[in-house]
């Protein structure tokens, strides 16, 4: 087979298995994944006056992408998840933390998927190694 056609498989094999096969071609870039990990009663309490909206505990990962496809995921912290806004959060510190963990009894954090955290690695160290020992081989 020739580079070219290799090459298009390549792309076309990753943009297949990408988790967000629309986002295939995004060479770099950063994507925020905020998962729910306590809710609280639909109280007055737990709503948010200025999003009109009652709130949920969360956590908040910082993902970097490539290709379509996580390289790493770093935790960003705890986070209050608007309800009726699917992306809008109010990061948690302080005090304000600590009275909201105590109030949904101190949840661990939660994981990532290995896909969401590694997917990267897993399509791209393969292809990395054999690249450097190519280039790296002794020749015959």
């Amino acid at each position: 087979m020739g580079r070219l056609t290799v090459c298009l498989l390549l792309v076309l094999s990753m943009a297949w298995i990408a988790p967000r096969p629309a986002e295939a071609f995004i060479l770099n870039g950063w994507e925020e994944i905020l998962i729910k990990a306590h809710e609280f009663p639909d109280t007055d309490e737990y709503r948010s006056k200025r999003h009109d909206s009652h709130m949920d505990l969360g956590y908040l990962f910082k993902q970097q992408i490539f290709l379509g496809m996580p390289i790493w995921a770093s935790p960003q912290g705890w986070v209050l998840l608007i309800k009726n806004k699917p992306d809008a959060f109010i990061r948690l510190e302080g005090d304000d933390k600590d009275l909201f963990l105590e109030q949904a009894g101190n949840p661990p954090v939660p994981k990532l998927s290995f896909t969401s955290q590694y997917l990267g690695w897993v399509v791209f160290g393969p292809l990395l190694l054999l690249g450097a020992y190519r280039k790296f081989a002794p020749q015959a």
